[in-house]
């Protein structure tokens, strides 16, 4: 009846709002990200610990993952892991703002 196509187009539809305001925040830093997905890579320079980094957020209240949980191979990216979906969009920005700036060096 065209019920999972509908929560599909609407599950995409939300994760592309997400993206375009980490868009908005995160401007002018490098990040990775699919215009779809519900999570970004943020890389950090050389001068930041990204497991820093995460435990300085954490006490913030920003939950944020490093990468090695996901790396495949003995190079672990220096990088954190930003999950965009667990939270509504007004809280979303203000955690974006608060990342931003616990990552600006």
């Amino acid at each position: 009846d065209g019920t999972v196509a509908q929560l599909e187009a609407q599950k995409r539809q939300d994760a592309q709002a997400r993206q375009t305001l980490a868009a908005q925040v995160l401007k002018g830093l490098a990040y990775v990200s699919h215009p779809s997905s519900y999570f970004l890579w943020l890389p950090l320079g050389e001068e930041a610990r990204a497991d820093q980094v995460a435990m300085s957020l954490q006490r913030e209240g920003i939950s944020v993952s490093t990468a090695e949980p996901f790396a495949v191979s003995a190079h672990v990216p220096h990088a954190l892991r930003l999950a965009l979906g667990s939270v509504a969009l007004p809280a979303l920005r203000e955690a974006l703002l608060t990342v931003r700036k616990g990552v600006a060096w």
